[in-house]
């Protein structure tokens, strides 16, 4: 898993459009976990993130100064979710990070299953 900064947002037929920065900002190793529970919530999927001290120092610097720029959640190279940083993340590394994913049901139960595979419990 990967999360990385959208360069740009811009609109096309009225859907957001995101072009992705090549840096990434965390991966794998920085993860301690994460784990996709069923039931999903109404607004979809939850993820809750566990970061190593390292990862959560990091994800801290890179979203302080970022507050309303958008951060994208890369799975396996595959985009599953672009949020809006509201405020810094990662201030309490023993904090887990939920994140409600809006996903199709099928897309959904495959990004749980992808993410209980890499991380399991």
């Amino acid at each position: 898993m990967e999360f990385a900064y959208p360069a740009t947002a811009g609109q096309l037929h009225s859907v957001p459009a995101f072009y992705v920065e090549e840096r990434t900002v965390l991966s794998d190793e920085d993860f301690e976990a994460a784990t996709a529970d069923y039931p999903f919530t109404p607004t979809g999927l939850t993820l809750v993130v566990r970061l190593t001290p390292a990862g959560a120092a990091r994800i801290l610097h890179e979203t302080k100064g970022r507050i309303g720029s958008y951060l994208a959640t890369l799975l396996d190279l595959r985009l599953v979710a672009v949020a809006q940083i509201a405020s810094p993340v990662g201030n309490d590394p023993d904090v887990p990070i939920f994140m409600g994913l809006r996903l199709p049901d099928r897309v959904a139960f495959e990004t749980a299953a992808r993410i209980a595979a890499r991380w399991p419990r």
